[in-house]
């Protein structure tokens, strides 16, 4: 299993793992896993503050939305080339393409 990227939630509670076999979810204070999943590869990854809401980008070109809590897919998105960077705060989702940039309201 090989780290593919990490970052924090937007008020640096959590911390996010993608690795080559899914993605961990840890709370910084006091640091615990609250979540594991096994599901796939996972190249860059976002989540939504606190909540259960998950940003994952599955290959160069694949986004999908999860609900952790209730483990489902909100939505999936293929998009033309590969996806370099995705964010998201309580309004909006941006998804940074190598020529493109696509905002979505949530």
């Amino acid at each position: 299993m090989s780290m593919n990227f990490v970052t924090f939630n937007q008020d640096y509670s959590h911390l996010a793992v993608g690795t080559s076999r899914g993605f961990r979810i840890y709370t910084t204070d006091p640091f615990a896993k609250i979540y594991e999943t096994k599901q796939s590869d996972i190249s860059l990854m976002e989540m939504l503050f606190s909540t259960s809401l998950v940003a994952l980008i599955l290959s160069p070109r694949k986004l999908r939305i999860t609900n952790t809590k209730r483990q489902s897919t909100i939505c999936e998105l293929t998009f033309p080339t590969a996806v370099l960077a995705v964010r998201m705060n309580r309004k909006r989702l941006v998804v940074v393409l190598e020529d493109q940039i696509y905002l979505y309201d949530i």
